[in-house]
């Protein structure tokens, strides 16, 4: 957009922000094709021939395959920067026509995809709140939203009004940015029964101010020479916090090798919460069993739409079910029955021996810190643990 090269710099630390910490794995697939989307469409709206228009559509259509809030973003902008340098009505609509190719295709989606699935039926919530503010610049930057990594953040973002950028002349280029920043800031967390929506999307913060900023002269001269300096800085705190992470989940790793291969383990996270990564990292760590030892799990919370194999409950309900791992207090009696093992991680403190109530003792497989791994008690059925069973 006219800037300095320079600032390429500032993007390095982006893509471990919230969504890297949750996961999001074709979110974050996506995040560099709506990119490559946006700057493709900017060179076709400079010079709106007919065969760009063509790649346009095909490629506006393309990112079908990745995510549909990125198609909604991504499209969504491209048609406000096509309003933006038409000029008038009838040539804004022409200029659009390749952006809005996925419409028909999103359409069909709603009808025989979402319509049909309940789950995804829930009315959207939306927890507005002021600490939405610092939420946009932390997960901007690719840092946690706390008081150690904000500072950081702040830093980065506001690196280039240092060096003299501004906001553009022509207020249409300004457009882009203020409309996702009220995305950020006013967004559904959840909608369609997608969590953690409006938070996903903070990657893209340093992408539209390069859309909208314009390069001038600032306090500081020699970008060349600061924003690699800047830029690589940026990373060391993301560094620091996989290297803690790292550190911390070694009692993990010790105790899953102790688990056999091929059985049924369920995992009873009470405390999920990580020193070194602000999210609760640890909710789904059982799940690691299936990948390591090809054995399986209980439900997560984390769900697709559609889903594509289901349970037939004419011959089989499973007594965990989606979400209830994040309350393994509420872990029954039928639960303990369906398992072989049972990992558990309590706080800092070791758990008591017997976490299972009276007449529900079971044999520790391997301990380690926080986490503690129990084996089903084989010398008798699976069905008769007393139904004051319990897991805290």
């Amino acid at each position: 957009m006219g800037g300095s090269t320079a600032w390429d710099w500032l993007f390095l630390p982006i893509g471990f922000g919230f969504a890297f910490d949750w996961g999001f794995l074709n979110f974050l697939v996506a995040v560099p094709v709506a990119l490559s989307f946006l700057a493709f469409g900017i060179i076709y709206l400079r010079q709106p021939k007919l065969y760009l228009a063509i790649v346009a559509a095909f490629f506006s259509v393309s990112l079908m395959l990745f995510h549909i809030l990125i198609v909604l973003f991504a499209c969504s902008i491209a048609v406000v920067l096509a309003w933006m340098v038409a000029g008038n009505v009838r040539r804004a609509i022409r200029l659009s026509i390749p952006f809005l190719a996925p419409v028909p295709f999103v359409m069909l989606w709603w009808l025989f995809v979402l319509t049909p699935e309940v789950q995804a039926q829930t009315p959207p919530t939306w927890h507005i709140s002021l600490m939405r503010v610092s939420e946009l610049i932390a997960y901007g930057a690719g840092q946690q939203n706390d008081f150690f990594f904000l500072p950081i953040a702040i830093a980065v973002i506001g690196s280039p009004f240092l060096f003299g950028a501004k906001l553009a002349q022509d207020w249409r280029w300004n457009v882009p940015l203020l409309l996702f920043i009220a995305w950020m800031l006013f967004g559904p967390h959840e909608v369609f029964d997608n969590y953690f929506t409006y938070q996903r999307f903070g990657v893209f913060l340093l992408p539209m101010m390069v859309l909208t900023l314009r390069p001038g002269h600032g306090y500081f001269r020699a970008p060349g020479f600061w924003m690699p300096i800047i830029g690589m800085a940026s990373i060391l705190p993301v560094a620091y916090r996989f290297a803690s992470f790292e550190q911390e989940s070694i009692d993990y790793r010790k105790v899953i090798a102790s688990v056999p291969s091929g059985g049924r383990l369920l995992a009873a996270i009470v405390d999920r919460d990580s020193d070194a990564i602000r999210q609760p990292t640890y909710l789904h760590f059982g799940a690691w069993y299936s990948a390591i030892k090809l054995g399986m799990n209980e439900f997560s919370f984390a769900s697709f739409v559609p889903e594509i194999i289901r349970f037939d409950e004419r011959r089989y309900r499973p007594q965990v079910i989606r979400g209830q791992d994040w309350y393994p207090a509420n872990y029954t009696t039928a639960m303990l029955n369906e398992f072989d093992y049972f990992l558990v991680r309590k706080g800092a403190l070791q758990p008591p021996r017997n976490p299972f109530g009276k007449g529900c003792e079971l044999p520790i497989l391997a301990r380690a810190g926080t986490w503690t791994l129990y084996q089903a008690d084989k010398k008798v059925s699976r069905t008769v643990y007393p139904p004051s069973c319990y897991f805290w």
